[in-house]
């Protein structure tokens, strides 16, 4: 709630958005407050530097961005590809509209989309425009293409007529003495190359407490139960003391980003690979981030470095070699492609998991956690000792040489 004086309440009444913003921002003071209070919005900006986005921005270099230097006016975009002006509020929704990426494929890539109609059902989960589009970002990666930005000074501002695109391009190229417009140099045609025709709308994140042998459906049913009664029970357990003078049952803040990191891949369909082999070890009680551990690598590492084990080539190999080897294609070692590889995991994966991808998580106390070295694996299993056992409860088993042996799918050379 802003409290406003009498008068200008009533004044703003009747107005527009614009001049209301206008009437605040007539007042250092009350532009102070207001700004203290009001959520600023995302801007494109900020979503393009979001390494975690899903969607790649195409046409960056088409956006000129006009704001006036003082405060409270409303800014505009021009995009010059589709001619258009569009509201500062609307520029991300209009450069991910299908309008703005259609658009931008007919002028760059002119013989890659056929048409509107032929690419209707673009949104599915073997996504075309989506394989266009990141092919198109790396294409461009090396011209570093940037949005432009305007500033404009309070009186030239209001002479540019916003509704208008020709109107406002001429204005605004009169008041820079510059061109806005680039010059274009179609591209050849572009091949789609499906990622994954796997289904993981209704797959499930689930998280296993390892200490109680207890499964979560989502993880803040998992948070809560670290300060019920049999989680602090099995703690106490752990330390082979009782729980008073200890910090059970207070739960810290902390964030498990391998959670966010199989979310992020079910919703992108993109299966995440080998998390059944990664426990994350936690002290519930502290702010401290977590470590995890691959059984599929042996690896020890902290959650910094997460997002780059899981998307490693190692990785995708070793749990391939631990959980089916002969399911690797012959001759895999050497240059072959990772995405023969990845589609070979992503198969597996589905066939085992059953709509359902479990996060192993084991709690730690502090006491014991402060002595685990995140990148020594072998160290925290033996600072962990005889609780191993809780640790990799339900990890599955490693398919050893004998059942490969077994498998007569590939024969198995220079024995």
């Amino acid at each position: 709630v802003l409290h406003l004086p009498q008068v200008l309440l009533e004044k703003t009444k009747s107005s527009t958005y614009s001049e209301v913003m206008q009437a605040l921002g007539e007042n250092d003071k009350l532009v102070e407050r207001f700004e203290a209070m009001h959520q600023r919005r995302v801007t494109l900006q900020d979503y393009n530097s979001n390494n975690y986005r899903k969607h790649p921005l195409l046409g960056l270099q088409h956006i000129v961005e006009c704001a006036s230097v003082k405060p409270g006016e409303k800014k505009y975009n021009l995009c010059t590809l589709c001619c258009l002006v569009i509201p500062n509020h609307m520029i991300i929704k209009h450069i991910l509209s299908f309008d703005h990426i259609s658009c931008y494929f007919k002028t760059w890539y002119p013989t890659t989309l056929i048409s509107k109609k032929a690419c209707k059902d673009y949104n599915t989960s073997d996504n075309l425009i989506l394989d266009f589009a990141n092919q198109a970002v790396k294409l461009q990666a090396a011209e570093n293409f940037s949005m432009k930005q305007v500033s404009l000074q309070p009186d030239e501002f209001k002479l540019v007529n916003f509704k208008s695109y020709p109107q406002a391009l001429n204005s605004l190229e009169s008041i820079t003495k510059s061109s806005l417009t680039i010059s274009v140099k179609p591209g050849k045609q572009l091949e789609h190359h499906p990622v994954s025709t796997l289904s993981t709308e209704k797959v499930k994140c689930l998280l296993r407490c390892q200490n109680c042998s207890n499964d979560f459906n989502n993880i803040y049913k998992y948070l809560n139960h670290l300060v019920k009664v049999r989680h602090i029970e099995m703690m106490q357990k752990f330390n082979g003391e009782d729980v008073r003078g200890h910090c059970y049952g207070q739960r810290g803040r902390f964030h498990v980003e391998l959670y966010t990191y199989i979310c992020d891949s079910l919703r992108s369909n993109q299966p995440p690979i080998g998390t059944a082999l990664i426990v994350t070890c936690i002290t519930s009680c502290s702010h401290a981030d977590p470590l995890y551990l691959c059984f599929a690598c042996n690896e020890a590492f902290p959650q910094s470095i997460l997002r780059d084990h899981l998307d490693s080539r190692k990785h995708l190999i070793s749990t391939q070699l631990y959980q089916n080897p002969w399911k690797l294609p012959f001759g895999w070692d050497g240059d072959l492609d990772d995405k023969a590889l990845r589609m070979t995991a992503w198969k597996d994966e589905e066939e085992h998991r059953r709509n359902r991808v479990f996060l192993k998580v084991f709690d730690v106390p502090y006491s014991i956690f402060l002595r685990l070295d995140p990148s020594d694996f072998k160290q925290v299993l033996d600072t962990l000792g005889h609780h191993c056992a809780d640790l990799i409860h339900k990890i599955p088993m490693w398919r050893t040489h004998t059942e490969l042996q077994q498998n007569k799918k590939f024969p198995l050379l220079g024995e």
